[in-house]
């Protein structure tokens, strides 16, 4: 379960203080999904950034599963991010002259599976996003469209099995 309870996160523009998320308050079940739309500049990224805990908020809590993720240390975030979160950036963050299959499964490798074992598992996440099966698969970042850099980055997100 994710609860957010009066959640405040703050930034400076010059002079002007921004308050990206303002009061934000909700608790999204196990299964459930929550779709946010908005305008350029309404928060959206901020509260999703916050939720991967790549921010802490300047008021309210933060929980997943009971856990307070505003007050975890910067290691504990990252467990957190890397175990239990499937993120994917706006920009997909792929590494450059490395193939479809070792981007996507790096995360696996980075918690210590086998490359062979990593990548055997990640390829069933690149045949749902419709990758695998193809030369894409070899192929690195700057051989891929856009849709097929944002695939390899949904499969990376997807294959540690997220909560």
């Amino acid at each position: 379960m994710l609860e957010f309870e009066q959640v405040v996160k703050r930034y400076r523009r010059g002079r002007e203080q921004v308050n990206a998320v303002d009061g934000v308050s909700f608790t999204l079940q196990a299964g459930e999904m929550l779709a946010l739309h908005g305008p350029s500049g309404s928060g959206k990224t901020t509260l999703l950034l916050l939720v991967a805990a790549l921010l802490q908020p300047d008021e309210g809590a933060i929980r997943f599963d009971g856990r307070d993720l505003s007050r975890m240390s910067q290691n504990q975030g990252c467990d957190y991010l890397h175990s239990e979160v499937g993120f994917i950036y706006q920009n997909p963050q792929l590494m450059p002259r490395v193939s479809a299959l070792e981007n996507a499964s790096i995360k696996l490798v980075l918690g210590g599976v086998g490359t062979r074992a990593a990548q055997a598992r990640t390829l069933p996440w690149l045949a749902r996003v419709g990758l695998a099966g193809t030369e894409l698969t070899r192929a690195a970042p700057e051989q891929l469209s856009g849709g097929e850099r944002q695939r390899v980055a949904l499969a990376r997100a997807l294959v540690g099995g997220p909560a």
